[in-house]
């Protein structure tokens, strides 16, 4: 964990470079958020434009695009006159700590668009890139159940997005302790892929080949409901341990409570090692 975490400071901004202007090329991870003034999104950088002869270049931004005539979607590929300034935040101890936020994200600077002609957009996102199939499902939603009350809300169930839940909502889930269902995780996942292991084993019931096709197609869904959510940290501990215990199954080997756990643990910090200051974790 620690030659992980000290890869990931070393790509942080250097401070010389903070408030520079830089002409990057990169990607649109994950989905945007649409704010009254501006467009918040996270932005994985491919090179460098301009200057030329930067060698070390911040691996993930998080970027504020101020105005609402640019429509920029997940996914795609786009060349942006950025200023860049390291990670930061309020030392308050009672607070949210958002410098850990960012550095268990491995955002390396944050900062945001200026007005160029230079900004452009390169290409469109991929058919199979999973942030692009989120959005589309996210405007489908929109479109869906635009006069419902509750869409926030969904949204933050099928696809992790939580960005229009209003602040009363979240003082009711808040007052009546419920926040933690809002959060695709362990439950969500085992919800899904219970009900379909329960449907194919009653479709199957009859078969030999029931248990191992309900097992792998189980856990499809599963993966599947997980890239709707974004693969957050919780929903790949879940994942993972959904994984090894269903794989125990399949193979007919029996593993103790604290064998499965175990394996999950080594799987989820091999995968992600900073995942460990996540509050869940």
């Amino acid at each position: 964990m620690s030659i992980f975490a000290i890869h990931i400071q070393d790509n942080q901004l250097d401070d010389s470079l903070e408030g520079m202007p830089f002409l990057l090329t990169g990607e649109v991870v994950g989905l945007p958020v649409q704010q009254q003034y501006a467009t918040s999104f996270l932005f994985k950088v491919d090179r460098a434009v301009q200057p030329l002869g930067l060698v070390t270049l911040p691996n993930m931004l998080k970027l504020n695009w101020y105005g609402r005539s640019t429509k920029i979607r997940a996914g795609e590929q786009w060349q942006l006159l950025v200023k860049l300034k390291k990670p930061h935040g309020t030392s308050n101890p009672h607070g949210f700590d958002y410098e850990k936020w960012l550095f268990q994200q491995h955002i390396s600077a944050t900062g945001y668009v200026k007005k160029s002609t230079e900004n452009k957009r390169l290409n469109v996102a991929s058919v199979t890139n999973i942030s692009a199939w989120r959005e589309s499902f996210r405007r489908h939603l929109n479109d869906l159940l635009s006069n419902s009350h509750y869409l926030p809300i969904i949204k933050a169930l099928v696809i992790g997005d939580k960005s229009d839940i209003n602040s009363a909502q979240w003082d009711v889930f808040r007052k009546t302790g419920t926040s933690h269902l809002i959060a695709i995780s362990g439950l969500h996942i085992g919800l899904a892929f219970g009900l379909v292991r329960w449907l194919l084993l009653g479709i199957g019931r009859l078969s030999h080949w029931a248990l191992p096709i309900a097992v792998i197609l189980s856990v499809l869904v599963a993966c599947l409901y997980a890239g709707l959510a974004g693969f957050a940290i919780p929903t790949q501990r879940a994942l993972i341990m959904l994984s090894v215990v269903m794989g125990g199954v399949y193979w007919q080997r029996h593993m103790t409570p604290f064998h499965a756990v175990s394996v999950a643990l080594f799987f989820v910090l091999l995968i992600d090692p900073i995942s460990t200051f996540s509050p869940g974790f």
